[in-house]
């Protein structure tokens, strides 16, 4: 749901993510296990700003580095909003149940300002981009999976509507990424916006 910011849209604006304690049973559980592939895709869901995202990630001793080769973004034609969107940053980070049954946001890596504006059915691909996800303590593989958060800014508000409007549209991995025998190349089924990701077969 979008809400009302302060200021302006700042192209450069870039947030800082504090990097919490580390030490984890995920990492003892791929040690040694090197660089693995994934696919993140909203493509298809209701979010405002769909995307796909290609690459591989490394489990080290408290940080999660992911590698993405290749983006793109879509921009959902079907939403009631049908201006401009301002494409304001995007990060990589894990996910987990919440205690009422849904999910959150654990742990974040530092964002990517990206600054562009696109308009509903337009798609465009990204550069590759790099990011470290931070590793929190007792964090267990069972529990946790990859989400993209990928931030936006309503640049055509309706009159009288506070602006400008921010949002936010999420990528998931499956919920099993971390699994042994998880098959990389498997692309997470729809959901809805508000529903929770789910175990991949």
């Amino acid at each position: 749901m979008f809400q009302p910011a302060r200021r302006l849209y700042v192209v450069a604006a870039m947030a800082v993510v504090l990097f919490p304690p580390t030490a984890a049973p995920l990492v003892r559980a791929q040690s040694g296990a090197g660089d693995r592939p994934f696919v993140l895709s909203s493509m298809g869901t209701a979010f405002g700003v769909q995307g796909e995202f290609v690459g591989d990630y490394r489990i080290e001793d408290d940080i999660i580095t992911v590698h993405v080769t290749t983006s793109t973004l879509h921009v959902n034609e079907d939403c009631p909003y049908q201006g401009r969107r301002g494409i304001v940053e995007i990060t990589f980070g894990l996910a987990g149940e919440s205690v009422n049954g849904k999910w959150n946001i654990k742990t974040l890596a530092q964002p990517i300002s990206l600054g562009i504006v696109m308009r509903p059915g337009e798609t465009r691909d990204l550069n590759e981009m790099n990011f470290r996800i931070p590793l929190k303590r007792n964090i267990g593989s069972a529990t946790r999976w990859f989400v993209v958060a990928i931030k936006e800014e309503i640049l055509d508000p309706p009159r009288n509507a506070p602006s400008p409007l921010r949002g936010t549209s999420f990528a998931h991995s499956c919920k099993n990424i971390f699994a042994p025998n998880f098959d990389a190349f498997r692309r997470q089924p729809n959901v809805p916006s508000s529903g929770s990701p789910r175990n991949c077969p």
